[in-house]
C-alpha cells in the first residue's frame, strides 16, 4: 500500500489511529497500509452491536472481521452514498437525498426507503429512521401472508382457528 497524502492522524491510547471525518478521509481509508489500522482483525462476537450489521461486516461468516471486510463494507457504503456525509455525520436519520440512485444498491435502498414510508404513511418525508425500518420489518415479519410462501400455523391460528387445524393436519 502506498503512503496516503493529507491523511489526519491522531494519538488514541498511545498510538497513532486515522480521523475518518469526512467523506474523502473514508475514501482514503482504503488505501492504508494494514500497519496503520487500529485493528487487523476481530471476533465479531467481541462487539456489542445488532446483530444485522455484523453479518454486513462479516460476510463469510468466519466470526473475525478482517481489515478487507472493513475495506469492502466502506466501499460498499461509498458507493451508495451520493456524497459519503450520511457516514461521518452521526445522526439517527439517513437522508434519502444522500443515497445514489446511479448504484443498484442505493436505488434498492431508496426504492425501499420510499415503500416503508409509504407504508408508515408518511410518503413526503426525506429522510427514513433505523428504528422505522425494524418496525416495518417487524410488521412484514409477523404478518400472515407476508410473502415469503411459509404460512405460520401461530399466526394462522389468531386469524382462522378452522384453517388452523386443516393446515395443521395438512402439514402432518
Amino acid at each position: 500500500m502506498k503512503e496516503v497524502p493529507n491523511m489526519k492522524f491522531r494519538s488514541l491510547g498511545g498510538s497513532r489511529q486515522a480521523v475518518l471525518d469526512s467523506p474523502e478521509a473514508l475514501r482514503q481509508a482504503l488505501n492504508l497500509d494494514p500497519a496503520q489500522w487500529a485493528m487487523t482483525g476481530i471476533r465479531s462476537s467481541a462487539l456489542l452491536c445488532d446483530p444485522d450489521f455484523l453479518d454486513c461486516l462479516d460476510p463469510d461468516k468466519s466470526g473475525r472481521i478482517r481489515i478487507d471486510d472493513v475495506r469492502e463494507l466502506l466501499k460498499w457504503c461509498l458507493d451508495v452514498s451520493s456524497s459519503g456525509d450520511g457516514f461521518v455525520e452521526s445522526s439517527p436519520e439517513l437522508s434519502l437525498a444522500d443515497l445514489n440512485r446511479e448504484s443498484v444498491d442505493g436505488k434498492r435502498i431508496f426504492d425501499s426507503a420510499r415503500a416503508i414510508l409509504r407504508a408508515a404513511g408518511k410518503p413526503e418525508t426525506s429522510f427514513i429512521t433505523l428504528e422505522l425500518a425494524a418496525e416495518y420489518r417487524e410488521t412484514i415479519v409477523s404478518a400472515l401472508l407476508n410473502g415469503d410462501g411459509v404460512i405460520q400455523p401461530d399466526l394462522l391460528e389468531k386469524e382462522n382457528p378452522n384453517d388452523a387445524a386443516y393446515a395443521a393436519a395438512v402439514m402432518k
